[in-house]
């Protein structure tokens, strides 16, 4: 997902633990079956959701919420363990049929499905999606649904509707109970990505609008029967909903806004059930592991797709422009100090793109100063700085960035850098760190987590140098058009299986040793609180999203 995305997930990133990718896939690989009725009350703390529309919901947030309600071709069960990464055909009746050349997937649609609104699903309501994610009539986001999640743009005819110059996506055609999705090249990761819930059935009467939505009609198990901005959201049970995956309780209500302290106390006392992707505060995550231990029921510690990162400014006229300069900078970096500052059991310390959980991923551990600052190596790499012009240092207004941000800062002054730091809401930082020309800043603390499981999910729409639009880039660092990478680039994204993961894998460690576009700093844990009496808790390592419609209350 985009730097927004990590807001829920990556802002509680850090702490020293290692715990293995596998706590889950211990437990058995099924869920269980939960009793089934009553209310589930799950928590979102500090904010309001800035959207749960499927197509315009970007979020880690947004997400868990918009799961139980999706319907969509390809899903991921809601399993724990290695069989919840595999995706599976929920509205398409069988796999895809793929062209030889592999531009064209037909899928057939399961019929006589019935939404929460009484009417019958067709593939137009996957055609409804696509036209609605790819529209510049959503307003906000737009751009980047269309171009930064990289190849759903190439649907043949969808730069000409994105562009106005067509009322329809002339790549997508539907034949009775046919679904077909054209392509101008091959995608290997489609399937994987028609899991998101931008892809979610959606109903053909449903309007454009910038505007966020109250409520949202579902093929899923749920339904958003109604929403309070600034208050709650409300997800009741579908009762048309045939299909196998669970749907226990009768519904869930999110309140937003909560604070902190107050919605873990709730919690605990079971006068709520579950503190969403928000997560537990960090300074109370040590705590709740001695009173309650670790993956035994009440406090889980699982691990995300997700990496925070210092992104270096290179454009030309930037002073990180230079090599030297970015490698000094990693090798400047205190990583466990800056991983102790979200509290224990936050993550783990990292110096690569890829997080571990992500498929291709190749430990080495070894490229910067992954055990500590080394900033006499800092110096010998970037050689005389004195002229250097003091490096702007952008971070968002949080106690935990705020803090990382003066370990940084002083890890950089050891090493011989000037320094000048800002501090921004967080509304201000994403703007800002996807405006090549205004963002004014050399250094910014962001992070990402991926919207699907693949790599070219975090290199290609991270850093490929072609796509950097004036504003709204997700190439944060502005990783300037490299005719080297962005061959090597295209080449792994046409790849598939082994082969594509390898060579994802291998492109990674290259990157960060020949031209240090990030300063990778850790990988993300969720943590989460339950109530005792939240039983089946099933976490799905492929979203990284507690599957809500799973969770039983008694």
């Amino acid at each position: 997902m985009r730097n927004k995305l990590i807001l829920t997930a990556l802002l509680v990133v850090a702490g020293a633990s290692l715990l293995a990718a596998s706590a889950m896939a211990s437990g058995s690989a099924r869920h269980a079956k939960g009793a089934k009725g009553g209310t589930l009350t799950v928590l979102h703390l500090s904010s309001d959701f800035e959207y749960i529309d499927p197509q315009k919901c970007y979020d880690t947030g947004c997400g868990e919420v918009v799961w139980p309600i999706s319907y969509n071709l390809m899903q991921y069960a809601e399993k724990n363990g290695a069989e919840g990464k595999r995706i599976y055909p929920e509205a398409a009746a069988a796999m895809p049929v793929v062209s030889k050349d592999g531009k064209t997937y037909t899928f057939t649609v399961r019929k006589g499905v019935k939404a929460s609104n009484g009417k019958v699903v067709t593939p137009q309501w996957f055609v409804r999606a696509f036209e609605r994610l790819l529209s510049p009539k959503m307003g906000d986001g737009a751009s980047a649904r269309f171009g930064g999640i990289s190849n759903f743009g190439a649907v043949v005819g969808a730069q000409a509707f994105y562009d106005g110059k067509a009322s329809k996506i002339s790549g997508l055609s539907v034949s009775g109970d046919k679904f077909v999705i054209k392509l101008t090249k091959p995608f290997p990761s489609l399937l994987p990505g028609l899991a998101m819930s931008w892809f979610n059935a959606t109903d053909p009467a449903t309007p454009y609008s910038e505007q966020d939505v109250n409520s949202v009609v579902s093929a899923g198990p749920y339904f958003i029967s109604s929403r309070e901005v600034g208050r709650n959201v409300v997800l009741d049970r579908n009762k048309n909903y045939k299909g196998t995956r669970p749907a226990n309780a009768d519904r869930i209500i999110i309140p937003v806004n909560v604070d902190e302290n107050q919605g873990l106390l709730q919690v605990k006392a079971g006068q709520a059930d579950y503190i969403g992707q928000t997560g537990v505060p960090g300074a109370s995550a040590a705590g709740l592991g001695d009173e309650f231990g670790i993956n035994k029921g009440r406090f889980w510690v699982l691990p995300t797709s997700a990496t925070t990162y210092w992104a270096l400014n290179s454009l030309p006229e930037a002073p990180l422009s230079s090599l030297k300069l970015r490698q000094s900078v990693n090798w400047a970096i205190d990583r466990p100090a800056q991983v102790r500052v979200s509290g224990k059991y936050a993550g783990r310390r990292t110096d690569q793109i890829l997080p571990p959980a992500m498929p291709g991923f190749i430990a080495n551990n070894s490229l910067y100063a992954y055990a500590g600052a080394k900033p006499e190596i800092a110096k010998k790499v970037a050689g005389n700085v004195s002229n250097v012009p003091a490096l702007r240092l952008l971070h968002r207004n949080s106690a935990t960035d705020g803090n990382r941000a003066q370990i940084m800062r002083y890890n950089l002054e050891q090493a011989g850098f000037k320094v000048k730091e800002e501090t921004v809401p967080t509304s201000q930082l994403f703007s800002r760190s996807g405006d090549k020309k205004n963002g004014n800043y050399d250094i910014i603390r962001l992070g990402w987590q991926a919207d699907y499981a693949d790599p070219v999910n975090f290199i290609n729409i991270l850093l490929d140098g072609r796509q950097i639009p004036d504003s709204g880039s997700s190439n944060n660092a502005s990783f300037t058009n490299d005719p080297k990478f962005n061959k090597l680039m295209d080449q792994a994204a046409t790849l598939s299986g082994d082969a594509r993961y390898a060579a994802f894998g291998n492109l990674d460690i290259q990157m960060m040793k020949q031209v240090a576009p990030w300063a990778p700093l850790t990988n993300a844990n969720n943590r989460f609180l339950v109530s005792a009496r939240v039983k089946n808790f099933t976490y799905n390592q492929a979203n990284t999203y507690v599957a809500l419609n799973a969770l039983s209350v008694k």
